[in-house]
């Protein structure tokens, strides 16, 4: 048997090596999303700032159309069922469901997609622009913020389906799912927290 450098044989090795390179990719990832959650956290103190001071009365001027709800809704629902349907997935590939593992991922998939089109449409028919008040510039920056996690997302979510329906990931294999979940997760997170802000702390101050 061969021995390597470092004392281990050649396949205690590999494996040590591949497990570096697992560990590699999660941590890639968890930090590229924590960096993510930072910046979020920012514009989420952005906007309960520009409300609270409304200076000069601009948070939210007079003859400024408020949002409809009805829409964003129904848009935040479908994302929240992507996100259900990836956990499906998640859970049945540690367990050896291959069947129920690609049916979550395509199910999840087609919600993405559908996100994507929909959050598309929904921006470019907004009652306003970012020019109208505090309120309406950040109402266009997380919508627009949320957009662009959709498309970048678009990378994985192609590569992640055309990976599940070869076959490729198995009980002790999924690393991908794994990781891009964090994605995937904090991508709908996102989205909730952007859909609740107007509901909680609304555009005109009552």
């Amino acid at each position: 048997m061969e021995v390597s450098l470092g004392g281990a044989t050649h396949g205690e090795s590999s494996h040590a090596s591949h497990i570096d390179d697992d560990r590699k990719v999660r941590i890639g990832m968890f930090f590229y999303v924590l960096c993510d959650v930072m910046f979020a956290l920012f514009m989420v103190s952005a906007y309960v700032f520009l409300r609270a001071a409304n200076v000069n009365d601009q948070w939210f001027p007079e003859g400024t159309q408020n949002v409809d709800q009805a829409i964003p809704t129904a848009l935040i629902a479908i994302l929240v069922a992507s996100g259900l349907f990836y956990i499906l997935a998640h859970v049945s590939v540690r367990n050896g469901k291959t069947g129920l593992t690609k049916l979550g991922i395509v199910l999840a998939a087609l919600l993405w997609f559908a996100s994507i089109f929909g959050n598309i449409y929904y921006m470019g028919h907004l009652p306003f622009t970012q020019s109208a008040g505090g309120f309406a510039s950040m109402y266009v920056l997380f919508t627009g913020y949320h957009i662009y996690h959709l498309l970048f997302g678009l990378i994985f979510v192609i590569g992640l389906t055309v990976r599940t329906l070869q076959g490729r990931y198995t009980a002790e294999r999924h690393l991908g799912i794994t990781t891009i979940g964090y994605y995937w997760y904090w991508t709908v997170l996102f989205g909730v927290v952007g859909w609740l802000l107007p509901i909680m702390l609304p555009g005109p101050l009552h």
